[in-house]
């Protein structure tokens, strides 16, 4: 678009196509017969000139214009006669600014809010928080005895997923849908297995993955179908499932299972485990880089570490020193850094990556932080302080917690809407008085210097 106004502005002939000899014009040879104006230049300069500004240069010839005859022409000349061409270049400034005028004043690149969506156990609810002013747009209210615990949203921003743990007793779980343009709960809970802690969606928004750590026969994964919102099959698992994530490709998903102190992978075409269970430890929160080659798995106990797998081998190939009790762990959009939450130190350690070390010193936050997201710019982690009741906003930049939301009920899950793709939004008003003055001027312009011609 600003291209295009551009061009416009500084010469209207190419995009209006007043660049190439006059539609009514002709090439004469002896006589001139229908005598409106020819192209005349008073020398070779001017003659250069008009070449460089016309995207088809004219061949031309000088002729006197005193004279009914035209000069002979040899080879390929050509003399275009025809109206005066001042006319038509009058009105390509005309058009040029009925088109610039209107969408300079309006044109403009679309915003939209990125919220961050916190579920809360009691009272049950979910906190919509706008992350760029760091506050609390609405609550969504829960049914009494369903506590949220973790959410995922599709990768279209439109639907979330909301894991939900019974309240009031041991058993049973569901999986609710939440319409994040409304902000509402849409249809019915989906029956999964007990204490659903854990959800992944895959890259194409499909299929939901829910961790189940109890149940007779649900125990395992949940396998939904986001288009009918029903579960399309149950992987049973042995051990706690937790928590886990989907690669890139959506070809594998990777659980964390804190029963058996391992990640087990599972295979998305079949829905059956794939290969051997690998050992890292206390298995809890898990991550996988954007680049699909690793995944990183926090180890909850004193010790805290956080094991580095690689996921050609699916082998743990190092492993990285944190804080007491890491719980959670993100990577930023670029997977240059990975944010991990320590529970026991109440503070955030980062990663670097690349090299696979711990940076800088770790950054305080508020009691018992659990799980953590990244704003998809990378500037920002948000940070759910479940004895805090509280939600730490981290600058990345900085290193240093810039903002700490209230109000929370012993918050648990975070995630946070993919931002709508940025746009130009050019809209077109209703002309004002001084664009109809002004074309109402040119108007006249154009008349004129037409009577004018035809007198000639």
């Amino acid at each position: 678009m600003r291209v295009a106004i551009v061009c416009l502005l500084f010469h209207p002939r190419r995009i209006l196509g007043f660049g190439s000899p006059p539609p009514d014009s002709r090439p004469v040879g002896k006589f001139v017969k229908s005598w409106r104006r020819v192209h005349c230049f008073r020398n070779e300069r001017s003659r250069k000139m008009s070449s460089r500004l016309s995207s088809t240069p004219w061949e031309t010839s000088m002729i006197d214009r005193t004279a009914w005859r035209a000069p002979t022409l040899s080879g390929t000349q050509r003399l275009y006669v025809g109206r005066c061409t001042r006319v038509r270049h009058i009105a390509s400034w005309v058009i040029s600014i009925l088109i610039i005028a209107p969408i300079m004043t309006r044109t403009g690149l679309a915003e939209s809010a990125t919220n961050a969506y916190v579920t809360n156990v009691f009272p049950p609810s979910v906190s919509v928080i706008d992350t760029t002013t760091n506050t609390v747009i609405v609550d969504i209210g829960f049914p009494t005895g369903r506590a949220p615990f973790a959410i995922a949203i599709t990768p279209d921003g439109a639907s979330g997923y909301v894991t939900a743990l019974n309240s009031l007793g041991t058993t049973g779980g569901w999986v609710y849908v939440l319409d994040t343009r409304s902000n509402t709960i849409v249809g019915g809970p989906i029956e999964v297995g007990s204490e659903p802690t854990g959800i992944a969606i895959t890259p194409d928004g499909k299929r939901a993955y829910v961790a189940n750590r109890f149940g007779a026969s649900e125990k395992g994964i949940s396998v939904i179908d986001t288009s009918t919102n029903t579960v399309a099959v149950t992987v049973p698992m042995e051990g706690m499932p937790r928590a886990l994530a989907i690669t890139p490709d959506g070809k594998r998903v990777y659980v964390s299972n804190e029963g058996l102190g391992a990640v087990q992978v599972l295979d998305v075409a079949s829905n059956t485990i794939s290969g051997a269970a690998i050992p890292v430890g206390g298995a809890a929160g898990i991550a996988i880089a954007p680049s699909g080659t690793q995944a990183l798995v926090t180890n909850n106990n004193a010790a805290g570490f956080v094991s580095v797998i690689d996921t050609a081998s699916n082998a743990v190939v190092s492993t990285v020193a944190v804080e007491e009790h890491p719980s959670a762990v993100a990577f930023t959009a670029d997977g240059k850094y990975a944010y991990v939450t320590n529970q026991g130190s109440r503070s955030v350690s980062v990663i670097d990556a690349s090299s696979m070390t711990v940076i800088g010193s770790p950054i305080p936050v508020g009691t018992f932080p659990g799980a953590i997201a990244l704003t998809y710019d990378g500037k920002r982690a948000l940070v759910t302080n479940e004895g805090s009741n509280s939600v730490s906003v981290i600058h990345t930049g900085t290193g240093t917690v810039g903002a700490t939301i209230g109000g929370m009920g012993s918050p648990r899950g975070v995630a946070i809407a993919p931002p709508a793709p940025l746009h130009y939004v050019a809209e077109v008003p209703s002309l004002s008085r001084w664009n109809l003055a002004l074309l109402a001027v040119l108007l006249v312009a154009v008349a004129l210097v037409s009577a004018m011609q035809q007198r000639r």
